[in-house]
């Protein structure tokens, strides 16, 4: 083989194997976005509500089952939870029961979490 034609393969074997790696930390920055997505929910909940320490944890472990059985998923189900927050002057926990009740409307009624948390919001406020 002349020299062009192992420099072509050998610059073609680099192409491939840059290509690889670049398809590799694609790939693992789409497995990290929720988990970074939920980090930054949980953030922005303890800026608006400030619950830090273990509240914190426990809002996450709320969140995150919360949003594993109804589908919404652990980010969606803290930001819901911030939201629930804002309009509540009540614990932890009862805003955790809350946000579970309201993901059931939800998705009994056909409702955003949105929709759903408003509405339950409103009905405990009055």
């Amino acid at each position: 083989m002349c020299v062009f034609g192992q420099l072509t393969d050998s610059l073609f074997k680099i192409q491939t194997f840059t290509n690889s790696i670049t398809h590799i930390g694609e790939s693992l920055g789409q497995l990290a976005a929720p988990a970074v997505e939920f980090q930054q929910r949980m953030a922005d909940l303890s800026a608006i509500t400030g619950v830090t320490g273990e509240d914190l944890e426990r809002v996450g472990e709320m969140a995150r089952q919360i949003g594993k059985e109804s589908g919404l998923g652990a980010a969606e189900a803290a930001r819901a939870f911030s939201v629930l927050a804002g309009q509540l002057d009540a614990p932890v926990d009862d805003i955790g029961f809350i946000l579970d009740k309201s993901a059931t409307l939800a998705q009994a009624a056909g409702l955003t979490i949105d929709d759903a948390v408003n509405s339950l919001a409103a009905t405990i406020s009055t």
